[in-house]
């Protein structure tokens, strides 16, 4: 079996092996001796951290990534019954689902190979344009125009918090409705800033540090209770920070760099929910800003950024389990095509979609997509409008969305959403 990738937990694997066979959430929790409700929440939890938004891409997901065991063997018969020409063994459940996610594993290989046949072979004769479905389209805008805020999506929602507007430095925390498919205002966050993040942990949005109007950066860590619309303040920062790399990993946030008045950090700093404290956990290779950080594997990709002299090209994995063990927690990664500082990245099914920020030219980064074991990124289909700096990329169940952002001093409303695959369902043979 492969290592797990998705950051699961040992509970959420266990809950994952048996909803792939099947199994109601009443018949899982028997099985574990725990609540329906325990297991309708672990799915949630596990929806999530692989970027699936259903059992079935969930199972395919464990599929592709080894997390499911062997198929059990079939116990001999005790007695030989001959069988007619005309009759057939049924297919056992288990053999008749494997099927159908292998089908489904093959379809879905074949239809990425033939979306990314087109950014790799623009001299090649192309291909039907009813052959490939679309991959872009645009969703409602932003009730005003936005960037540089946080952003987050939890339970197949889209939050956006603070940020730049026309009137300047926001409080305002935006939720984009998937179900209603419109934007909601909720709760203002109580500390207003611009070039902060935010993590999802549980049903609450994290949100560190940032630069408030006056151009003060704040330790501040403030915190989004999904369920309740409400903020409350947790453990502050060991300093103060902003244009950081942040992702969640574990139940535990990570840090890495970002810089304050000038300053330019290399710390990499862990918060713990349960015990509500930060930690230093060693320093980045060297002190950047404006990188991005997102969960891959058993650990963190960390992309981008800068020095102070010229934008970075280095993508980096930092690994939480070596480091708490002392040991070397970095390994090096393919580069960026380009360098690019304050870009954007998201995870998603395995990999990490990367865009914007600004390369030495002052222009973004396009869509760029890694998957471990690729010997570079991968440059991915453009949206039909053009990308720009300080917007939001987040992903939720099958789809990246591009929000807000600043194009030449113009503040945008646009929201874009890119399939980044598609799941193809097939019926289970009876």
């Amino acid at each position: 079996m492969r290592e797990n990738n998705a950051g699961l937990s040992e509970r959420e694997q266990q809950i994952l092996r048996l909803a792939a066979t099947g199994a109601s959430n009443k018949e899982i929790a028997e099985r574990l001796g725990i609540s329906a409700n325990t297991v309708k929440v672990h799915l949630r939890h596990i929806f999530e951290k692989t970027g699936t938004g259903s059992r079935t891409a969930s199972a395919l997901y464990a599929i592709q990534h080894g997390l499911l065991e062997a198929l059990p063997n079939t116990p001999q018969e005790t007695e030989k019954i001959p069988a007619s020409p005309a009759a057939r063994r049924p297919l056992g459940r288990w053999l008749a689902w494997l099927l159908a996610a292998l089908a489904v594993l093959l379809l879905g290989l074949l239809a990425n190979v033939l979306w990314d046949w087109p950014q790799n072979n623009r001299n090649s004769m192309p291909l039907s344009q009813t052959s490939i479905p679309r991959r872009w389209s645009s969703l409602p805008s932003l009730p005003q125009p936005r960037s540089a805020m946080a952003a987050a999506a939890a339970q197949g929602d889209l939050y956006l918090i603070g940020g730049k507007t026309a009137g300047g430095v926001t409080a305002s925390t935006l939720r984009f409705s998937s179900a209603q498919g419109l934007w909601q205002e909720r709760a203002a966050k109580p500390l207003a800033v611009v070039s902060a993040s935010a993590a999802l942990l549980g049903e609450r949005l994290y949100v560190p540090g940032g630069i408030l109007a006056s151009g003060q950066t704040v330790d501040a860590l403030e915190v989004y209770d999904l369920r309740r619309d409400r903020w409350s303040r947790a453990a502050p920062l060991p300093e103060p920070l902003a244009e950081y790399g942040l992702a969640a990993f574990e139940g535990r946030l990570y840090l890495f760099g970002g810089r304050a008045n000038g300053a330019i950090s290399d710390r990499v700093y862990v918060y713990d929910p349960q015990a509500d404290a930060w930690s230093q956990s060693g320093r980045l290779p060297s002190p950047r800003f404006g990188s991005a950080a997102a969960a891959f594997e058993s650990g963190i990709l960390i992309a981008g950024g800068s020095s102070g002299a010229a934008p970075l090209d280095e993508t980096l994995a930092y690994y939480p389990a070596r480091a708490s063990k002392g040991e070397d927690a970095w390994e090096v990664l393919p580069p960026l095509p380009t360098g690019g500082a304050g870009v954007s990245a998201a995870s998603l099914a395995g990999s990490v979609y990367l865009a914007g920020g600004s390369d030495s030219a002052g222009s973004p980064l396009p869509l760029l997509r890694y998957t471990a074991g690729e010997a570079s990124w991968v440059s991915l289909e453009p949206p039909p409008q053009p990308l720009s700096s300080g917007f939001a990329l987040l992903a939720s169940g099958s789809t990246l969305h591009l929000v807000g952002g600043e194009q030449q001093g113009r503040l945008l409303t646009r929201h874009q959403a890119f399939q980044a695959f598609y799941t193809i369902l097939i019926p289970l043979i009876p």
